[in-house]
């Protein structure tokens, strides 16, 4: 029997007043590869299912009470470094704050540079398809005759555009 301790992520109930409100986990055959330091898993707790984040694992100690079995592995690629893990232990202890509290912090924390580069990689395509421009131009209302000038300037720039780039190949 490979156990494991967890903390629940996104838990509303408190389970422990104390800071280290880990909870143990038996890890069932099929996932014990799958399982390490750092994994999202699903457990359940009472009559729901929850996400937790796996703190360590191999604990082979003897227990005297009933262990439940974690009931999936959220994506075994996605894992959290052991560093982070041990911030989160010490945080936890030097502030005497829970260990799921200080988790959410950090783990928000350590997403944040992903979630900008994905908003830059969301602005250059906005940027390149036109959309941005597209919204400009329909904020307000556009007479016909500036509308049709417009459209002549845009018609120039790309003929000279394209002479541009003929000459450049000739």
């Amino acid at each position: 029997m490979s156990l494991c301790k967890v903390i629940v992520l996104n838990n509303s109930q408190c389970f422990s007043n104390l800071i280290d409100d880990s909870l143990t986990y038996n890890i069932p055959e099929t996932y014990i590869e799958d399982v390490s330091s750092g994994s999202f898993v699903y457990v359940p707790i009472r009559d729901k299912v929850h996400t937790a984040l796996v703190i360590e694992t191999g604990l082979h100690e003897v227990v005297k009470f009933k262990v439940k079995d974690i009931l999936e592995v959220l994506d075994p690629d996605l894992k959290v470094d052991q560093e982070i893990i041990d911030i989160v232990k010490f945080c936890s202890h030097y502030y005497c704050a829970k260990y799921s509290e200080t988790i959410e912090t950090v783990i928000s924390a350590s997403l944040i540079p992903k979630i900008e580069k994905a908003i830059r990689q969301l602005k250059k395509k906005v940027m390149k398809e036109g959309i941005l421009k597209e919204v400009k131009m329909r904020q307000y209302y556009e007479k016909p005759t500036l509308k049709r000038q417009r459209k002549a300037k845009e018609g120039l720039k790309r003929i000279n555009k394209l002479k541009r780039q003929q000459e450049r190949f000739l």
